[in-house]
């Protein structure tokens, strides 16, 4: 396919008050992708695959993941930090 696919992701951790909360943090996930939502606010257990440390609520990189079957091209990403 060399068409381009329009995808929002949402991710949302717990607000936190203590440090001692960042190791039990819920998240929660929405992913719409071509105008049709595939997941919808589903909890995300425990540290995902792509954690640096077990601080998943604090701030940290973003990874672009690519796929083995060929290259993959970015056209415009926009970050906007929850409010």
């Amino acid at each position: 396919m060399n068409a381009y696919q329009t995808q929002g992701l949402i991710l949302l951790a717990a607000v936190l008050r203590r440090p001692s909360e960042l190791a039990s943090s819920i998240m929660h996930v929405t992913v719409v992708l071509n105008g049709g939502t595939v997941i919808d606010n589903q909890e995300i257990p425990g540290i995902t695959g792509g954690a640096l440390d077990s601080h998943e609520a604090l701030p940290g990189p973003i990874y672009l993941q690519g796929t083995e079957k060929g290259p993959v091209a970015f056209r415009s990403i926009v970050i906007t930090p929850a409010k």
